[in-house]
């Protein structure tokens, strides 16, 4: 009975936050939970403590005291990316990725004005890449060491995708949100 209100008191804030970020102020907050999603290409909304609609896109967050965890989807079957630590291209931790008949093709690079190039930092501590009927995601994990520091209040996040399987496409669709961190 305790999980069934717990999973439920979740859910509704989860809403209330989507509605939130829906209506344009672009914020929501992202609480430390015990729930760890399942990194299998699926993302479902109730693995994650929040998800944030962003038009054709959607991302979904969770974290623990150790790790963060992320799904980014979006209406392709080109590539797609999900940027972290700047509302924009420049300075962030970029990770890409799309998949060609099966394979998939991932890099994590760095932002320098509107583009981006190899880095030598490697975020993802786990993920997985699917493409299927029309969408491709992205699941991952990261160490919440290398995305937040002790004193950040807030983690700017910018997701986009293409129609094309590569890495330097321009982008069809782009979008940005930030994470309120406690």
């Amino acid at each position: 009975m305790v999980k069934r209100i717990y999973f439920i008191s979740i859910l509704l804030i989860s809403l209330i936050l989507i509605s939130a970020c829906a209506q344009g102020n672009g914020e929501a907050i992202l609480m430390v939970t015990d729930h760890k999603p399942e990194i299998d290409g699926k993302a479902l909304v109730q693995e994650y403590s929040l998800t944030v609609d962003m038009d054709k896109m959607k991302a979904s967050f969770s974290r623990d005291q150790e790790f963060f965890y992320f799904a980014i989807s979006g209406q392709t079957t080109g590539w797609i990316a999900i940027g972290f630590g700047s509302g924009s291209m420049d300075n962030s931790q970029i990770i890409i990725a799309y998949v060609i008949e099966g394979n998939v093709f991932l890099k994590q690079e760095l932002g320098k004005d509107h583009s981006h190039s190899a880095t030598t930092s490697n975020l993802l501590f786990d993920y997985i890449v699917e493409e299927e009927a029309g969408q491709t995601i992205i699941e991952g994990v990261i160490q919440v060491d290398k995305l937040l520091s002790a004193d950040d209040k807030e983690l700017q996040v910018i997701a986009a995708f293409g129609a094309e399987d590569n890495f330097d496409s321009y982008h069809q669709f782009r979008k940005g949100c930030i994470l309120i961190v406690n």
